[in-house]
């Protein structure tokens, strides 16, 4: 019963992470028309490293990419799927923001087939 509880637990970050990542996809690829969209995964990445607010610096809207497109819909995942709030809600939300960050590394290509 525990491995079937971790496998949808699997899933469940999986899909927040695949959300996140769409939609921060999307309004690059809006925000940001003159990237070729197999070179925006890359643009994301190098900005949001080693810290999110370099997104900020990207985009120049002061944060609503990062905060709107991308850290809110992982934060809504995070308190809904645990139950919890506060400075807890926060250090997942960071964690998730990172794993799906890596995702992004590793499955771009996968971002420019559904932004097509």
């Amino acid at each position: 019963m525990i491995d079937l509880a971790k496998k949808k637990q699997r899933e469940a970050r999986h899909q927040a992470i695949v959300d996140m990542n769409d939609f921060l996809f999307s309004y690059a690829h809006k925000t940001l028309p003159d990237v070729p969209l197999d070179q925006l995964a890359g643009k994301l990445i190098s900005a949001a490293e080693p810290d999110l607010h370099g997104l900020d610096s990207l985009f120049h809207d002061n944060g609503i990419g990062r905060e709107d497109n991308f850290y809110a819909i992982g934060l809504g995942f995070v308190k809904d799927y645990y139950d919890i709030g506060g400075e807890q809600a926060t250090q997942e939300t960071d964690k998730l923001a990172q794993e799906a960050l890596a995702y992004l590394k590793g499955h771009s290509a996968d971002f420019v087939s559904w932004e097509h």
